[in-house]
C-alpha cells in the first residue's frame, strides 16, 4: 500500500541532498503557478497563425522638379501615383549639402531645420497642414517631446545640444536624415495609409541661412554660405495581400468619407515687445473645432539672424508670470511667481515635464533636458489646456496671452507655438478634401443611454434622437474620432451617432417604433 502524505496545498517540499523540509508557499506563487500551467495548456490546442496581410513595405525616393535650392526658392515635390499606399508617418526628408568656411562657422543645434521658413502639405491640390517659422517651431516641439532614449536619432537630424557633436566633416559637407513628424504635426498624429490620393510637400528656403550656422570661439567675422545639393522626399509604400488589396478598393468604390484627425503646429513670432514689464498678445481668434490644445511661449534676446548666439537656444529674460485667455478662462489658474534671480523656475520644469504625460499618454514623464539643461537651453513655458469644456456654446475662441517680467522687455522676441486639432475629411472616391469646422458627435456607451450623454433639448428630441441611436449602432475606434489621442488601442471603441435631423424624413412605420421604445424614454 503505498503511502499518503497529508500535507497542506500551500506548502510545497524543498528537497536537498540530505533532508526534506516543507516550506509555505505565499498565494501569490500558487496564482502565478497556476497561470503558467493555463499558458501552457492553452498552447497545446492553439493554431499556427501567420499574419501576411502587409506583404512588402519598401522606401521610394521622390525628388522636387527643380535642382535650384536657394534662399526664397519654394521647393515641390510630389507624389502622383494614386495605386500606392503610402504611410506618411515614418517617412522622412533626406538632405545633402555643404557650407564654406567650415574652418570658422559651424552648425547650430537643430541647424537643418533652420535652412527652410515653412512647409506644407497638400493633398489632391488642397492644403491639410503646415508649419510656419520652421526652426523655432521644431526647436521648441523637440525640446518637448524629446527623451534621452531618442536622442540619438534627434542627433541624426541635427541635433547636438548635449554632446556638442557636429554632422558636417572638416570640409564642410553634411548629410541628414529628418523624420518629417519633427515638422508636421499631421505625420506624427496620423498612423495609417493613404488611398487613392495625391499628395504634395511644399518647401519654402529661408531668406538668410544665418539662423543655422554659428560662429566657432575666437572667430569674429565671415562670409560663409550653405549650399543644398539634394533633398529627397523618403516615402515608405505598403504592400497587402490580395484579401486587403480588395477591402481597400471596396472602400474606395463605397464613395466613404473618410476623417483624418491629427494635431496642427501654429507658430506666431512678436518681433518686438518693447519696453514695458507686461506685454498683453492678441494671438487670434480661433474655431471651436481647432482651439488650442497646447500652448508653449519661447523667449530670445539677440539671436535672430546673427552668427554669434545659437538660435536654438532661448532666454528666461526674468520672466514672473505668463497666462492664456482662451476667452475668459485663464490657464494655468494661479500666477506662477517666478524669479529666475533666486532660481526659482521648478514650477516652470514642472510644467514643461507634464508634456509628455499629457500630449502622449503617458504614464511616465522622460524629458530630455534636466533642470539645469533647462534653464541654460530651453527655459520655455508649456500651458496645457486639453482639459476644456468643449460643449460650450460659444463658437469662436479668443487666444489671448499676457507676459510680465521683472525687467524690461526691450529687443526681447516672443515665440509662441499653438497645438490644436484638426480634422480633414477625404472621400477616395471623389478625391474630394476639406477641413472641416465644425464636428458634431454624440458619445455613448454600448446600448446605454443616460441624461449625461444627451444634450440639452426639449423631450421630443430627445425620443426622436434616443430611437435614431437604437437604429444607428456603430462602433469606430477613438483614434479616428478624437485627436487628442496619440496612440490608441484598436479595442477602445465608442458607439457614436450623428444626427442630422433636417435630413431624415420619417416614414410611418418607423413613426410608430419610435412611439414603441418611448417606454426607453420615460427616463428623461
Amino acid at each position: 500500500m503505498g503511502l499518503k502524505f497529508n500535507i497542506n496545498p500551500l506548502l510545497r517540499i524543498s528537497s536537498t541532498s540530505h533532508k526534506t523540509k516543507v516550506v509555505p508557499v505565499t498565494s501569490n506563487k500558487v496564482k502565478k503557478l497556476t497561470l503558467t500551467n493555463k499558458k501552457i495548456l492553452q498552447a497545446l490546442g492553439s493554431r499556427y497563425e501567420t499574419d501576411s496581410k502587409i506583404t512588402k513595405i519598401e522606401y521610394h525616393s521622390y525628388t522636387p522638379y527643380t535642382t535650384s535650392f536657394n534662399n526664397n526658392d519654394e521647393i515641390r515635390i510630389s507624389i502622383q501615383q494614386t495605386d500606392v499606399y503610402p504611410y506618411l508617418h515614418e517617412s522622412f526628408i533626406f538632405l545633402e549639402g555643404m557650407f564654406s568656411e567650415p574652418d570658422k562657422v559651424k552648425l547650430s543645434n537643430n541647424g537643418y531645420s533652420y535652412f527652410f521658413e515653412q512647409i506644407r502639405l497638400e493633398m489632391n491640390g488642397i492644403e491639410i497642414d503646415s508649419t510656419r517659422v520652421l526652426g523655432i517651431t521644431s526647436s521648441l516641439k523637440g525640446y518637448l517631446s524629446g527623451t534621452p532614449d531618442n536622442y540619438n536619432c534627434y542627433e541624426n537630424s541635427g541635433w547636438n545640444f548635449k554632446n556638442a557633436t557636429q554632422s558636417a566633416n572638416d570640409k564642410g559637407e553634411f548629410s541628414a536624415c529628418i523624420p518629417l513628424k519633427y515638422w508636421l504635426g499631421f505625420f506624427e498624429d496620423y498612423r495609417k495609409i493613404l488611398v487613392n490620393s495625391r499628395l504634395e510637400l511644399i518647401l519654402t528656403r529661408s531668406h538668410s541661412d544665418l539662423n543655422a550656422l554659428r560662429l566657432k570661439s575666437g572667430i569674429n567675422t565671415t562670409t560663409a554660405k550653405v549650399t543644398l545639393n539634394k533633398i529627397v522626399w523618403k516615402v515608405p509604400h505598403i504592400t497587402v495581400d490580395d484579401g486587403e488589396r480588395l477591402k481597400l478598393l471596396k472602400l474606395v468604390e463605397k464613395e466613404k468619407s473618410l476623417f483624418i484627425p491629427f494635431r496642427s503646429f501654429e507658430t506666431f513670432e512678436y518681433p518686438e515687445l518693447g519696453t514695458a514689464k507686461k506685454v498683453v498678445w492678441n494671438l487670434k481668434t480661433a474655431s471651436k473645432l481647432e482651439k488650442p490644445r497646447f500652448i508653449i511661449i519661447g523667449l530670445q534676446k539677440g539671436r535672430k539672424n546673427t552668427l554669434e548666439k545659437d538660435c536654438s537656444i532661448f532666454d528666461h529674460c526674468n520672466l514672473t508670470n505668463v497666462r492664456v485667455f482662451l476667452n475668459s478662462i485663464a490657464y494655468p489658474y494661479d500666477n506662477l511667481n517666478l524669479d529666475f534671480t533666486k532660481n526659482n523656475f521648478t514650477l516652470l520644469y514642472d510644467m514643461y515635464t507634464l508634456f509628455q504625460e499629457s500630449y502622449y499618454e503617458k504614464s511616465i514623464r522622460n524629458p530630455i533636458l534636466s533642470p539645469s539643461t533647462f534653464l541654460s537651453n530651453a527655459p520655455i513655458i508649456v500651458i496645457d489646456t486639453s482639459k476644456q469644456n468643449d460643449s460650450a456654446t460659444a463658437s469662436a475662441v479668443d487666444v489671448q496671452l499676457e507676459i510680465e517680467a521683472s525687467e524690461s522687455l526691450t529687443g526681447v522676441t516672443a515665440y509662441c507655438l499653438l497645438i490644436h486639432d484638426r480634422i480633414v475629411e477625404y472621400v477616395p472616391f471623389t478625391r474630394e478634401v476639406r477641413k472641416l469646422v465644425r464636428w458634431t458627435i454624440y458619445m455613448l456607451t454600448p446600448y446605454c443611454v443616460t441624461r449625461e450623454t444627451i444634450p440639452p433639448c426639449d423631450f421630443f428630441f430627445k425620443a426622436v434622437l434616443t430611437c435614431l441611436i437604437y437604429s444607428m449602432r456603430c462602433c469606430v475606434p477613438v483614434s479616428d474620432l478624437n485627436p487628442n489621442v496619440a496612440e490608441c488601442r484598436e479595442s477602445d471603441q465608442v458607439l457614436i451617432a450623428l444626427v442630422h435631423l433636417p435630413l431624415l424624413v420619417f416614414g410611418l412605420p418607423y413613426i410608430l417604433w419610435c412611439v414603441s421604445c418611448l417606454r426607453r424614454v420615460v427616463a428623461f
